[in-house]
């Protein structure tokens, strides 16, 4: 969001023009004292803090009926198990030269075991828990017969050549909760947990003190959003929400809503108004399809801007003039990288909406995959400073479609 755009969208909000420039400039500049000891403290603070956001640990306590079953189940865990979870988590890779630093799987989860794989994701949040737990072997030397297992110093899932059953998939989806409750439970974590957190409130507060919305009004506002904008409902589903002002020149909440390994839908939110600023997704059943050929897009193109075109008019309630209307997307040996194709509606001051959709190969069907708020200067910026040009593709849309 550039300058200009962010004194457009303040225009609106009931805070003093004081306040947004004390807001804006406290969240970009939250601490002053660059000793060793506060570098040091910041990066374990950063690292942790992502580490802790992407596996749900730090969010806002929501759907507490649900979460309690699974709460209470990592509360109840044996010390020794716990114990020997972090002790795994330590000393991981250190001896392996096999280690990538991340999960991996001797197979992909074949579109039948995802299905059910965030169908049993939803009941394990009610409490449906498996009656077994998943074998691990030290090293892949000692995997047992049946070949179902996690290897402890290669981080790698070993999955049989069959269907997973449901016991076996709950028993997956168990041990990636206690892997996470025992990283919780480190000292460092729980360190740098502790300090982001008060960093996070007083960032908060002074959003808050200038009239702007608080975590649990952003995250409703996300919730509303994931079923007008995807249709899909965030029952069962992890959530967490935290105040970020880094990627864009105002503050916003980044909202997270998610089926582990299914789905994660991201949205921030304008924290001075409540507004969309952006919105994403990763979805495993449209990233895993066959890719398009370049033949196929082209196909696509003109119905593909019309759905955005009435996106923008009809989910946000946009009903502007544009001066210019591109499409961009990038083609890697004949074929649709990601299955995405973006469209940029350009504004006569500049500013601009980006929409993109994940494209079906064997049909004309499209799913929304991001909306945000732009500007010409970035479409300018993405078109002409590709890392490979050669790839990326760039089609004027006409503007009477």
């Amino acid at each position: 969001m550039t300058g200009s755009q962010l004194k457009k969208a303040m225009e609106h909000v009931t805070i003093s023009e004081d306040m947004q420039k004390e807001i804006v400039s406290h969240l970009n500049h939250p601490m002053k004292k660059e000793n060793s000891e506060m570098i040091h403290w910041k990066k374990i603070i950063t690292t942790a803090a992502a580490a802790l956001i992407a596996i749900g640990i730090i969010s806002i306590p929501v759907q507490a009926g649900i979460r309690y079953l699974v709460k209470e189940r990592m509360e109840s865990l044996p010390r020794e198990e716990v114990a020997e979870l972090s002790g795994m988590l330590n000393t991981q890779g250190t001896e392996d030269p096999d280690y990538h630093d991340l999960d991996s799987f001797s197979r992909e989860y074949s579109q039948e075991e995802k299905a059910r794989m965030a169908e049993l994701y939803r009941s394990y949040q009610k409490g449906i828990f498996p009656e077994g737990t998943l074998p691990t072997a030290v090293t892949e030397d000692d995997v047992p017969t049946e070949g179902f297992c996690y290897v402890e110093s290669t981080g790698r899932f070993l999955l049989p050549d069959r269907e997973l059953t449901d016991e076996e998939l709950l028993e997956i989806i168990d041990f990636n909760y206690k892997r996470d409750y025992a990283l919780s439970q480190d000292e460092d974590v729980i360190a740098a947990k502790a300090a982001w957190k008060e960093e996070q409130e007083r960032q908060r507060a002074l959003v808050e003190a200038g009239g702007g919305i608080n975590a649990g009004e952003a995250l409703n506002t996300a919730r509303s959003l994931l079923t007008a904008l995807f249709g899909e409902s965030p029952e069962g589903m992890e959530e967490s929400c935290y105040l970020d002002s880094d990627f864009f020149d105002v503050p916003v909440y980044c909202v997270t809503l998610d089926v582990r390994s299914t789905c994660y839908y991201y949205f921030r939110i304008n924290a001075a108004d409540g507004s969309l600023v952006n919105t994403d997704c990763s979805i495993s059943a449209w990233m895993d399809m066959e890719e398009m050929t370049e033949e196929a897009v082209s196909g696509q193109l003109s119905a593909a801007c019309r759905d955005a075109k009435a996106f923008l008019e009809n989910q946000m309630n946009l009903h502007e003039e544009y001066s210019e209307v591109y499409c961009l997307y990038r083609v890697k040996d004949g074929y649709l990288a990601g299955n995405k194709i973006g469209f940029y509606f350009i504004r006569e001051d500049g500013s601009a909406h980006r929409v993109k959709y994940f494209c079906d190969p064997h049909e004309q069907k499209r799913s929304l995959a991001e909306y945000r708020l732009s500007s010409y200067e970035e479409f300018l910026n993405i078109r002409e400073n590709a890392n490979d040009p050669s790839g990326l593709v760039c089609v004027s849309m006409d503007m009477q479609q």
